[in-house]
Protein backbone atom coordinates (compact mmCIF):
# COMPACT_ATOMS: atom_id res chain seq x y z
CA UNK A 1 0.00 0.00 0.00
CA UNK A 2 1.43 3.41 -1.00
CA UNK A 3 1.30 6.44 1.17
CA UNK A 4 -0.34 8.85 -0.77
CA UNK A 5 1.08 12.66 -0.73
CA UNK A 6 -2.10 13.93 0.94
CA UNK A 7 -1.75 11.53 3.65
CA UNK A 8 1.91 11.92 4.15
CA UNK A 9 1.18 16.07 4.14
CA UNK A 10 -1.49 15.88 6.68
CA UNK A 11 0.62 13.81 9.32
CA UNK A 12 3.45 16.43 8.63
CA UNK A 13 0.78 18.63 10.42
CA UNK A 14 -0.36 16.14 12.96
CA UNK A 15 2.67 15.07 14.37
CA UNK A 16 4.09 18.54 14.18
CA UNK A 17 0.92 20.08 16.23
CA UNK A 18 1.06 17.23 18.56
CA UNK A 19 4.74 18.41 18.87
CA UNK A 20 4.28 22.17 19.31
CA UNK A 21 1.33 22.28 21.34
CA UNK A 22 1.96 18.97 23.39
CA UNK A 23 5.76 20.39 24.13
CA UNK A 24 4.91 23.92 24.71
CA UNK A 25 1.72 23.15 27.33
CA UNK A 26 4.54 20.42 29.14
CA UNK A 27 6.91 23.18 29.54
CA UNK A 28 4.28 25.87 30.72
CA UNK A 29 3.35 23.25 33.35
CA UNK A 30 6.82 22.56 34.45
CA UNK A 31 7.91 26.28 35.02
CA UNK A 32 3.99 26.95 36.44
CA UNK A 33 4.34 23.70 39.34
CA UNK A 34 7.44 22.71 39.38
CA UNK A 35 9.40 26.04 39.08
CA UNK A 36 13.27 25.52 37.87
CA UNK A 37 13.28 24.22 34.19
CA UNK A 38 16.53 22.73 32.51
CA UNK A 39 17.47 25.46 30.02
CA UNK A 40 19.48 22.60 27.82
CA UNK A 41 15.97 21.05 27.73
CA UNK A 42 14.41 24.51 26.91
CA UNK A 43 17.03 24.93 24.03
CA UNK A 44 16.11 21.49 22.70
CA UNK A 45 12.63 22.16 22.47
CA UNK A 46 13.37 25.62 20.73
CA UNK A 47 15.29 24.11 18.07
CA UNK A 48 12.63 21.53 17.66
CA UNK A 49 10.28 23.74 17.46
CA UNK A 50 12.04 25.81 15.02
CA UNK A 51 12.20 22.51 12.60
CA UNK A 52 9.03 21.53 12.96
CA UNK A 53 7.43 24.88 12.71
CA UNK A 54 9.51 25.29 9.62
CA UNK A 55 8.27 22.32 8.02
CA UNK A 56 4.46 22.95 8.89
CA UNK A 57 4.43 26.19 7.10
CA UNK A 58 6.55 24.89 4.35
CA UNK A 59 3.73 21.88 3.85
CA UNK A 60 0.77 24.37 4.44
CA UNK A 61 2.15 26.64 1.47
CA UNK A 62 1.99 23.47 -0.23
CA UNK A 63 -1.52 22.68 0.39
CA UNK A 64 -2.26 27.04 -0.34
CA UNK A 65 -0.74 26.12 -4.16
CA UNK A 66 -2.63 22.70 -4.32
CA UNK A 67 -5.65 24.08 -2.77
CA UNK A 68 -6.16 27.65 -3.40
CA UNK A 69 -6.19 30.29 -0.75
CA UNK A 70 -10.12 30.59 0.18
CA UNK A 71 -12.11 33.60 -0.87
CA UNK A 72 -15.65 33.51 0.56
CA UNK A 73 -17.23 32.41 3.84
CA UNK A 74 -16.15 30.35 6.66
CA UNK A 75 -12.86 29.15 5.19
CA UNK A 76 -12.00 32.74 4.54
CA UNK A 77 -12.46 33.27 7.93
CA UNK A 78 -10.80 30.61 9.36
CA UNK A 79 -7.82 31.25 7.16
CA UNK A 80 -7.59 34.75 7.93
CA UNK A 81 -7.73 34.50 11.54
CA UNK A 82 -5.15 30.99 11.33
CA UNK A 83 -2.66 33.27 9.53
CA UNK A 84 -3.40 35.80 12.23
CA UNK A 85 -2.41 33.36 14.85
CA UNK A 86 0.24 31.77 12.66
CA UNK A 87 2.21 35.36 12.75
CA UNK A 88 1.51 36.18 16.32
CA UNK A 89 2.79 32.84 17.20
CA UNK A 90 5.98 33.13 14.94
CA UNK A 91 6.32 37.01 16.90
CA UNK A 92 6.11 35.53 20.17
CA UNK A 93 8.00 32.69 19.37
CA UNK A 94 10.75 35.10 18.40
CA UNK A 95 11.13 36.59 21.77
CA UNK A 96 10.97 33.29 23.88
CA UNK A 97 13.96 31.87 21.85
CA UNK A 98 15.66 34.93 22.32
CA UNK A 99 15.63 34.68 26.14
CA UNK A 100 16.16 30.95 26.23
CA UNK A 101 19.19 32.26 24.08
CA UNK A 102 20.00 34.92 26.74
CA UNK A 103 19.98 32.33 29.53
CA UNK A 104 22.31 30.19 27.92
CA UNK A 105 24.76 32.82 27.03
CA UNK A 106 24.66 33.72 30.90
CA UNK A 107 25.71 30.06 31.49
CA UNK A 108 22.17 29.38 33.31
CA UNK A 109 21.64 25.96 33.91
CA UNK A 110 18.03 26.43 35.34
CA UNK A 111 15.11 28.70 34.25
CA UNK A 112 12.29 29.92 36.73
CA UNK A 113 11.47 33.60 34.66
CA UNK A 114 7.40 34.29 35.21
CA UNK A 115 7.86 36.07 31.69
CA UNK A 116 9.02 32.75 30.24
CA UNK A 117 5.87 31.17 31.51
CA UNK A 118 3.73 33.42 29.95
CA UNK A 119 5.54 32.86 26.87
CA UNK A 120 5.32 29.12 26.35
CA UNK A 121 1.29 29.78 27.87
CA UNK A 122 1.06 32.27 24.92
CA UNK A 123 2.40 29.65 22.76
CA UNK A 124 0.37 26.80 23.78
CA UNK A 125 -3.06 28.82 23.62
CA UNK A 126 -1.78 30.04 20.24
CA UNK A 127 -0.93 26.93 18.43
CA UNK A 128 -3.84 25.01 20.04
CA UNK A 129 -6.07 28.09 18.40
CA UNK A 130 -4.43 27.12 15.43
CA UNK A 131 -5.52 23.38 15.11
CA UNK A 132 -9.16 23.71 14.80
CA UNK A 133 -8.63 26.36 12.67
CA UNK A 134 -6.73 23.92 9.98
CA UNK A 135 -9.31 21.29 10.91
CA UNK A 136 -11.92 24.22 9.42
CA UNK A 137 -9.85 24.52 6.83
CA UNK A 138 -9.25 21.06 5.71
CA UNK A 139 -12.73 19.87 6.41
CA UNK A 140 -15.32 23.15 5.93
Amino acid sequence: MAVTQYVAVRSIHVLGSGFVVGGSAVLWLALRAQGPVSVRLLSWFEAGFWAVLGVMVFTGLGNLVGFGIPTTGVRASAFSIKLACILLLAAVSAVRSLSIAELRRRDRETATARGLRWLYAATTLLSATIVPLAGVLARG
